[in-house]
């Protein structure tokens, strides 16, 4: 079993990233350095379960300025590298895609 940090491993991931644009590697790395390393960073990447996600979403809807819309993108960067951790069988399945997200508040169309 590898003893990588989840910040370790989202760092890494992020600087093998080769074939995404400019503004998603910045998107990316403010997601990381903002919300996942503070959160989850400290965790081995094996022992990341789900319900390190579900805090971590907790904590943050209960923040000030992000919204579900915020949580789901987050999510989805959280998600893309948890994704090549298992194709990299640096873990043997992606606690990501077992979490339940926020929904949208419906928009009102006048």
């Amino acid at each position: 079993m590898h003893r990588l940090s989840v910040a370790t491993y989202l760092r890494q991931c992020l600087e093998t990233k080769r074939r995404i644009r400019p503004t998603t590697t910045r998107g990316y790395e403010s997601h990381i350095r903002l919300y996942l390393e503070p959160h989850l960073g400290r965790i081995l990447l094996a022992d990341l379960r789900p319900h390190h996600l579900d805090s971590m979403y907790t904590e943050l809807l209960a923040g000030p300025s992000r919204g579900p819309a915020t949580v789901r993108r987050i999510h989805a960067t959280l998600r893309t590298a948890l994704s090549a951790a298992v194709k990299r069988r640096l873990i043997p399945w992606n606690p990501a895609v077992h979490v339940e997200l926020p929904t949208e508040p419906p928009t009102c169309m006048e």
